[in-house]
């Protein structure tokens, strides 16, 4: 098991974009929704304690370059909301009721 789940994340890390990005299949465009399931998925497994990402520095590496990709994406689409002078309220950095 533990050799079938090295090859999936070596297709996984070899499948990323350099934008941080995953494509649906490889060859084609970056896509904002796997990127989006993949950082799901991955902080799925973290949570549940089935995998330490900070543990990891390859895995922890390539979802921070995610993470970048899809702050970019998110500020990006954004941009015509805020040239129409509609309010964006900046998310909260923890959950309500989240301690620190």
């Amino acid at each position: 098991m533990k050799g079938e789940l090295a090859v999936a994340l070596r297709k996984i890390m070899e499948g990323q974009l350099a934008s941080g990005a995953w494509p649906w299949f490889k060859g084609m465009r970056e896509s904002r929704y796997i990127t989006q399931h993949l950082v799901k998925g991955f902080a799925h497994l973290h949570a549940l304690k089935v995998l330490d990402i900070r543990k990891k520095p390859r895995i922890f590496k390539m979802m921070k370059q995610a993470i970048k990709y899809l702050d970019r994406a998110i500020r990006d689409d954004s941009g015509p909301v805020r040239r129409r002078g509609w309010p964006v309220r900046a998310a909260p950095s923890r959950p309500p009721g989240a301690s620190r």
